[in-house]
């Protein structure tokens, strides 16, 4: 589906830097996202590549370690949100990324011919948690759940 029309770069970091996954549109030859895990991915109802939303978190590989992480929510063909995680934390305590919907968390969800409502999971080793939920194909900044000390901050 949409991995066929994206072309991932891994870039192998050195130390204790994160990988770094880029992925490129296939179709217009623009980086869309960077990560530092695999892609999610959230099918919706309508068919076709268009109709699969892809979730990215991370870090921008070495040059941007010193930056907050990024979120981005969009299609195989462009980023449609994206917010930066400020926080206190350090590259190398990333969190995973889940997505949730139904009481289930898992690393892609199957939401065809049911609503299209769920949340996005960022989860620390530590218990930490920010849960950013999605209604009408929008984050939904202003009801994420975000603990002390950590905000969102949208990104163009």
């Amino acid at each position: 589906m949409p991995f066929d029309r994206l072309f991932r770069v891994t870039n192998w970091a050195c130390c204790d830097a994160p990988v770094t996954y880029s992925y490129y549109s296939l179709l217009t030859g623009h980086k869309l996202y960077v990560s530092n895990s695999e892609l999610r991915e959230v099918l919706q109802d309508g068919g076709g590549p268009q109709a699969v939303r892809l979730i990215g978190f991370g870090y921008a590989g070495d040059a941007g370690l010193d930056q907050p992480p990024r979120l981005q929510y969009g299609t195989d063909k462009k980023i449609i949100q994206q917010f930066s995680v400020v926080s206190s934390r350090q590259y190398f305590d990333a969190p995973r990324v889940f997505v949730y919907s139904n009481g289930k968390l898992e690393q892609s969800l199957d939401l065809r011919g049911s609503t299209t409502i769920f949340t996005i999971v960022l989860r620390y080793e530590d218990g930490i948690e920010i849960r950013i939920p999605v209604e009408a194909d929008t984050l939904r900044s202003e009801k994420a759940v975000v603990p002390q000390g950590y905000s969102l901050k949208p990104e163009k």
